[in-house]
């Protein structure tokens, strides 16, 4: 597979160069990304703000399977156990009077810890329903192709 040098063999560098060209461009791959542009940018020209187009375009990405829905299930675990850390740091004074957290807070729109927590628990609400309307539209295009078989 490798010459002594280092190098890939020309016939082993012609199949990988084969195998990434299909992968990269295969029509349902290309579908698929225009699919989710498609959506991104309409969302962006509605001006619907960039956090409700991160949402559309996660769940377009999500649903057409670019990424596994899974990931979006992880990211709303991640916003719950924030969750109560946020509350938490919110009933102690000094961290609140903490420029860093004050200005950080302040650019997101939020200005207590209390108002990011309940940002955060309903970020988790949106990743999990992106999460299970991903599960279902793969499962029901699965059934589809064994329907079809």
């Amino acid at each position: 597979m490798l010459t002594r040098l280092g190098r890939m063999s020309p016939d082993i560098m012609a199949q990988v160069i084969i195998v990434a060209r299909d992968a990269l461009f295969s029509r349902s791959l290309v579908i698929k990304l225009t699919l989710a542009a498609a959506a991104i940018l309409a969302a962006l020209e509605l001006r619907l703000g960039i956090g409700v187009t991160a949402f559309i375009g996660l769940l377009v990405v999500s649903a057409t399977g670019l990424i596994d829905s899974r990931v979006s299930v992880v990211i709303g675990l991640i916003c719950l156990a924030l969750w109560p850390i946020l509350l938490i740091a919110d009933r102690y004074s000094w961290l609140q009077q903490s420029t860093i957290v004050t200005y950080y807070l302040a650019n997101a729109g939020v200005y207590t810890l209390t108002n990011a927590a309940d940002t955060v628990v309903t970020w988790a609400f949106y990743f999990f329903c992106i999460g299970l309307v991903g599960r279902i539209i793969r499962y029901v295009a699965q059934e589809r192709k064994y329907e079809s078989v």
